[in-house]
């Protein structure tokens, strides 16, 4: 392959660069970006740039923009800073062009449109920019956390499935699917667009069902009848005593008497029951004896042999099962998508390329390729077959200029659907290959180091399709120092006496050398904390070397993908929400006082306990807690908690503070956004946070573990997250771990089928399949480690040996010598190959390999006893800062100039009786029970009126919403409600609908009304000069002829809000046109009550004064007069305006005989000398 020139390499075509790490992969992106301006005359937003992150996407839009900088000054001065080739070919080529100063200007001056986005980022802008042609919807919502809708899917399955099924399969599948969360899980594991589902079986019914449950009765019979002589016979002399222990046949004779005595299902068999049988007999009978004989073995033997064909039968159902349970849940988690509105991300890649695939791919194809003359995809290793095909399709014409960067060696997301032999296959069609050797991070040392350790085999990546090529240094030698003469330290462990050592004292024995060299590197003032890196397989290890690390006084940070709803101040602040949720149970609220966010001991709980007076104290204050959560939301509830309990000043103290507090800022940061973006309950928040501690829910970044600390600290990071990062120092300790796959299913790529990934179902009738994933594990974890060595920039430490669960690890393959290996062959698996290896070695074999390594490298790397020496000397202990804070601001600023809203207006009112239900705060427990006959129950909050003015907006009036009650249940689950209450929803519509409103110059029915005589939501502004509260309580306190005006203004001299001039805005809810009048409706969806008289005139008015609705209809009235006045020439408002009605939808219940509600409808037609007056108050003269 052939090394890439930057200044030479074509612009056009198809080329894929292979980029191995630390070679300047971005430098060369930037570069072929400036060339493709310079010489090809392209603008930025003409050529696409695709990376996988948003971290990348702007690291790629800030070194593109500096680089284009760099050469506009470099073209404009003929000064070149540093020795950049590309830099040198452009001064060189474009030094007489006048132009290309200018072209490179107008790029800075347009670079916020250059197209530099994620691959999910192209995607979506495709998708809205050619919405026609892709068949995209314009309305669907982007769900970043499909959990909710999955779960649903999932628990619908089981029921559908597992609910009727005979009690003997549900416990067959207790011990692989035991709830519906082992689908969900299921489903999250093997997300793939397209895999080949194995084993492909049709599913039958268990028809040996019967005939077990036949023999079962008589087992049952058989043992109280003849369990004395049964037990006798077991206790024969012939019988192998080992076997038919005196102790093992009573235990079996309780097995069965339990069996015998109640109604289980009786499968799985009782354990040992195989012992009964005459085949176990005989086989267990000594020799020259007679075996013991007995009507009833006989029948046990027939009992087995029902009950292993049953087994099989079952497995077959299962296996089927799962098989259907993927077709289910594609297709039904589409539909639920698209009644929703929603799309997933994965769904805005697939969208596109079967849009590339159809009819209109072509005319698609064309207007993208226009748009983008060139396409630069990043961490092209990266892709799968989606991914890899939207390119392929669109940029790999003859003339277009299509570079794929990437190194295949650092593939390692293939549990993320990354797909490396994608980008082996998209190799194979490139028309031109480059690669990238010269490495600019790690000195000479450390770079002869990685070629002698991934020299050491022919093929080191497993894979003839990712070879390695052997890099070279750009630092200069003099540049290292000369501790660092050998850059890679192997350190070598084994047990006592050349035995293999435990897997968890190696972890404590290899941290405690690592802590130890750490503090020796610091303390000789080499290298500073942060320039020195642990990288580690899992989260344990990770935090077994913080504490080692602490111990020794030695600050460090995690930089984890571990989940922070994993962490303990997850489980500790679920413990102290559910106490607030429950303030009343002393149980739960001794359960919070434990937690260390509140910081009660033993002994403050034992006089919680013994003093009532105390006890009673702490429940009073967890009541306050509750009532402002209920009131007020989650965050002023925990912050004010937070304040009074003194929780930051208590955590500090941990030798783990800042972790602890940062973990704790997180979660309640991930609460409040939930409950800002679904319309939940306290109970319901409690639910989601339940669900996202849940182990198998999905793991998105924004709950990846933080930070906790910017200071000079030791980085701990995993080693699938260190990828991208660089460090002076990088120890990786725990390399030898292997990963184990699980065995609930196998994934692996055929190459008989195109190398399409394949998921079987049941690996253990696959030999091939195992085979092929192994080798694939075992090829990912090689890349792992390649990942993490190359890491380094001056020094790298490793750790072999001789280790339990290491032997079938990467460095066993890249290590040692394997005799007669074939990894190609399927007789031996890959396990099997290193195991064998492995263990035939002794002790000084193992050294002797790492020796004859170490003799290659020409002193570069260097192979040692792990270090065992003890820290003797601790470092100080840091001290925690004085914690400041500033004055609180209590004063008032004046609003200006702004557009406003009813809402606003009323915001600040200091005695507003209750929260309405258009207050965002609001949240009220919903009663479990639902009842269909009225909608008392039903959840009161904003979210409950946002549902109910969804709902009558979509709502076709002419029709009974009895027959809408797909609308009702698509609204509800829209909004988070249980589903059930859409018969309850259906009939309240049905009431409101039929009821007759009785108004100035006639009645009024909405069942009425065409769509062509209503308005839903009806958008209004006008504009405003200065007004205050007086100025607007004035306009309410003259009295007029007619409407309810008078009875608000003393409620009006309560207002408060701060002058201001501008625009109102607003909504109105319904404009109504009916019998030559039009009238102005308002859905209200506030809780009065539980019962109809809650609803009645008196309870209405009370509502509407204590909220100012009065003044919100009067200002939406006025909205109205002037939007008809303007419109509809003649307009008269006594003659053309009918009035306004509020419907309280919950209490609305019309007489059967006159049609009319006694309840729930509020009526007013306001003197039209009133809404003259205001707007006289309000609008400027001679504004419209």
């Amino acid at each position: 392959m052939k090394e890439l020139d930057i200044c030479s390499v074509p612009l056009e075509g198809t080329t894929l660069i292979e980029a191995s790490a630390g070679t300047g992969k971005t430098w060369s992106i930037t570069g072929i970006f400036l060339r493709l301006l310079l010489e090809k005359r392209l603008r930025v937003e003409q050529i696409l740039v695709v990376t996988f992150t948003n971290a990348a996407t702007e690291e790629l839009r800030m070194r593109v923009r500096k680089r284009l900088r760099e050469a506009r000054k470099a073209l404009a001065t003929g000064a070149i800073q540093g020795e950049d080739a590309v830099m040198q070919h452009i001064v060189f080529q474009f030094r007489r062009n006048r132009y290309a100063v200018q072209i490179l200007t107008d790029a800075l001056r347009e670079f916020d449109r250059a197209a530099i986005f994620t691959i999910h980022g192209f995607c979506n802008r495709l998708l809205q920019e050619w919405a026609f042609e892709t068949g995209s919807c314009f309305d669907m919502d982007l769900v970043t956390d499909p959990l909710s809708i999955v779960q649903e899917v999932c628990d619908d399955f089981w029921r559908i499935h597992f609910h009727p099924a005979p009690p003997e399969f549900i416990n067959y599948c207790k011990d692989s699917w035991n709830d519906p969360k082992t689908l969900c899980s299921m489903l999250r594991n093997i997300c793939h667009p397209e895999i080949t589902l194995l084993p492909k079986i049709q599913k039958s019914p268990i028809s040996g069902l019967d005939a077990f449950r036949r023999l079962l009765c008589q087992i049952k019979k058989a043992w109280q009848k003849s369990r004395n002589s049964v037990l006798m016979c077991l206790k024969d002399p012939a019988l192998n005593r080992r076997i038919y222990t005196e102790k093992g046949i009573m235990e079996l004779a309780e097995c069965m008497d339990c069996l015998s005595e109640s109604n289980a299902p009786g499968f799985p068999l009782v354990e040992g029951f195989e012992r009964f049988t005459p085949k176990k007999l005989k086989e267990h009978t000594k020799k020259e004896c007679k075996t013991p004989a007995h009507p009833f073995f006989d029948l046990c033997g027939a009992f087995q042999e029902a009950a292993d064909a049953l087994k099989t039968q079952m497995h077959d159902h299962l296996m089927a099962l799962k098989t259907e349970f993927f077709r289910y849940a594609e297709a039904e988690t589409a539909q639920r998508k698209y009644r929703l509105r929603v799309q997933f991300y994965e769904d805005l890649l697939l969208t596109v390329r079967n849009a590339l695939r159809g009819v209109a791919g072509a005319p698609l194809i064309r207007s993208v390729t226009g748009r983008y003359q060139a396409a630069l995809v990043d961490e092209f290793q990266d892709t799968d077959p989606v991914q890899y095909e939207i390119f392929s399709r669109l940029f790999s014409k003859p003339g277009q200029a299509f570079f794929m960067i990437g190194d295949p060696k650092q593939a390692i997301y293939g549990f993320r659907g990354a797909d490396v032999f994608s980008y082996m296959k998209a190799a194979k069609h490139a028309q031109k290959r480059h690669t990238l050797t010269r490495n600019f991070r790690s000195t000479p040392g450390l770079v002869q180091s990685v070629n002698t350790l991934f020299s050491n085999v022919s093929h080191p990546f497993l894979f003839e399709g990712i070879p390695f090529h052997a890099g070279s240094a750009a630092l200069k030698t003099e540049t290292e120092q000369t501790f660092d003469r050998a850059a890679l330290r192997i350190w070598f462990l084994s047990g006592k006496e050349g035995k293999a050592i435990g897997k968890t004292e190696a972890v404590a024995a290899v941290s405690e050398a690592v802590s130890a060299e750490i503090v020796s590197l610091v303390d000789s003032r080499a290298f500073q904390e942060n320039e020195i890196a642990v990288l580690v397989r899992t989260h344990r290890q990770a935090r077994i070397v913080k504490e080692t690390l602490a111990h020794q006084g030695v600050p460090a940070v995690l930089f984890s993908d571990e989940n922070v709803f994993d962490s303990h101040e997850a489980v500790e602040l679920e413990r102290l929400l559910l106490g607030i949720l429950d303030p009343l149970n002393p149980f739960r609220v001794r359960a919070a006082l434990a937690t260390d966010i509140m910081g009660l001991t033993a002994a403050g709980l034992d006089s919680e306990k013994s003093e009532n007076r105390v006890l009673e104290a702490t429940l009073i204050r967890f009541r306050e807690y509750h009532d402002l959560w209920h009131t007020r939301g989650f965050i002023p509830m925990f912050a004010g908690l937070m304040k009074r309990e003194g929780v930051k000043a208590r955590l500090i103290r941990y030798p783990d503070g800042e972790r602890r507090l940062t973990n704790l800022a997180h979660l309640t940061e991930l609460i409040q956004e939930a409950s800002a973006s679904h319309p939940f309950t306290m109970e319901g928040l409690m639910k989601w946070i339940s669900e996202r501690r849940d182990p198998d829910s999905p793991r998105p970044d924004a709950h990846q573990l933080r930070l906790e600390s910017d200071e000079n600290a030791v980085n701990i990071v995993t080693m699938h997250r260190s990828k991208g990062l660089e460090y002076s120092v990088v120890f990786c300790p725990f390399a030898w771990e292997s990963a184990e796959a699980k065995e609930e299913a196998l994934s692996f790529h055929d190459p008989d089928s195109g190398l399409g990934l394949v998921v079987d179902l049941d690996p253990k009738t696959n030999p091939k399949g195992i085979f092929l994933a192994q080798k694939e594990r075992l090829a990912e974890n090689i890349r792992l480690l390649y990942v993490a060595v190359t890491r380094a920039k001056k020094r790298c430490y490793l750790v072999w040996g001789r280790i339990h669960t290491a032997e079938s690890s990467a460095m066993v393959y890249l290590f040692h010598h394997l005799p007669g290996a074939d990894f190609s062959d399927p007789a031996r698996l890959p396990s099997q190959i290193l195991e064998d290896s492995f263990s035939k070695k002794s002790d000084a074999e193992l050294l002797a390999d790492l020796r004859a390594m170490e003799a290659k490298s020409g002193g570069c790397i260097a192979v040692s006893r792990l270090p065992e020496e003890k820290i003797i000397k601790q470092r100080p202990e840091k001290k925690t800062p004085l914690m400041l804070s500033h004055r609180q601001f209590t004063g008032s600023i004046p609003a200006g100039w702004k557009v406003s809203s009813y809402s606003s207006l009323i915001t600040s009112a200091p005695e507003r009786a209750r929260w309405t239900d258009d207050d965002m705060t609001e949240t009220i427990k919903a009663p479990v029970t639902l009842e269909p006959a009225n909608l008392f129950s039903f959840p009161a909050g904003p979210y409950a009126g946002r549902f109910f003015h969804a709902f009558f907006e979509d709502l076709d009036f002419s029709r009974s919403p009895m027959q809408q009650t797909d609308l009702a249940t698509a609204a509800l689950s829209a909004f988070g409600f249980d589903t059930g209450w859409k018969e309850a929803v259906c009939v309240a519509a049905s009431r409101i609908l039929s009821t007759r409103l009785p108004a100035a110059g006639g009645d009024l029915i909405l069942s009425a009304l065409p769509p062509t005589d209503r308005i839903h939501e009806m958008e209004f502004n006008f504009p405003v000069k200065r007004v205050s509260p007086e100025i607007l309580a004035a306009s309410f306190g003259e009295k007029g002829k007619k409407g309810r005006a008078a009875d608000f203004s003393g409620r009006m001299g309560k207002l408060f809000f701060s002058p201001w001039e501008g625009f109102m805005r607003g909504f109105m809810d319904l404009v109504a046109f009916q019998g030559g009048r039009y009238y102005l409706i308002d859905w209200k969806s506030n809780l009065l009550g539980n019962d109809w008289d809650a609803y009645s005139d008196s309870h209405l008015i009370r509502a509407v004064e204590e909220d100012y609705y009065f003044l919100q209809y009067h200002l939406y009235v006025l909205a109205l007069y002037r939007y008809l006045k303007l419109k509809k020439p003649g307009f008269s408002y006594e003659r053309d305006f009918g009035g306004v009605f509020y419907l309280f939808i919950r209490g609305i219940s019309p007489d059967p005989e006159t049609g009319v509600s006694g309840t729930g409808v509020y009526y007013d037609l306001p003197d039209i000398n009133k809404i003259m007056a205001l707007e006289k108050i309000l609008i400027p003269q001679g504004r419209i």
